[in-house]
């Protein structure tokens, strides 16, 4: 073999190694690039898995806390419409207690209302004020036109009873007319039978505090 072709043949072996290095260049850099990217897209989905997430906890968070909200708003909304129809009631209290005084004879209307619900009875006794006796006393022929003949008819006179107001009782039932306790049980409609009795045991303690200190 002469020396050129030796040459040529140690080139051309060269030249085929190059081309390997050069082949095993682009595929490592290739499989970086790939490597690269593939670790990319991990990372981005990675992050968005992370950012939803942190979504879901915010929104639970928010809805959790909107609901506590509102079940607050709504329980503090009652207690004020609760609050109000007290004060309603107060003041109706007020204006029945007013007329009554103004109007003592607003008793012989109740009692007649009253007894009308018991036509048959034979024996009625109506217990009002002391102070409305004679009153209810007057309007005896009226009350007693409601009832069958030869019913008999009493009055009582009774401290625990405030004016304006009367108790029915009869050989067909009994009624309880008396403003205090209509009243009351319009509190306990809208207050509970509990809440009125502790705001009943609470205005006698205060209105016997004053008793107590003068003693």
């Amino acid at each position: 073999m002469s020396y050129a072709t030796a040459a040529l043949a140690t080139y051309a072996n060269m030249l085929g190694t190059l081309d390997t290095l050069v082949a095993r260049a682009e595929g490592h850099a290739k499989g970086l690039a790939e490597g690269r990217t593939a670790g990319a897209a991990e990372g981005h989905a990675a992050a968005r898995t992370e950012h939803a997430k942190a979504l879901r906890a915010i929104e639970e968070a928010f809805a959790t806390e909107f609901a506590r909200w509102m079940s607050t708003r709504d329980e503090a909304m009652r207690f004020a419409e609760r609050e109000l129809a007290g004060i309603a009631i107060s003041i109706a209290e007020s204006i029945v207690r007013e007329h009554v005084a103004a109007d003592p004879t607003v008793v012989a209307r109740e009692a007649q209302a009253a007894v009308a619900l018991f036509a048959r009875a034979t024996r009625v006794t109506i217990e009002v004020a002391p102070e409305d006796a004679p009153i209810v006393a007057e309007a005896m022929p009226d009350l007693s036109s409601a009832l069958p003949d030869g019913a008999v008819v009493s009055i009582t006179a009774r401290a625990g009873i405030a004016r304006g107001g009367c108790v029915i009782r009869s050989n067909e039932g009994g009624v309880d007319a008396r403003f205090e306790t209509q009243f009351r049980r319009m509190r306990e409609g809208i207050l509970g039978a509990d809440a009125v009795r502790a705001e009943a045991a609470a205005q006698r303690e205060a209105e016997a505090a004053p008793r107590d200190a003068a003693a």
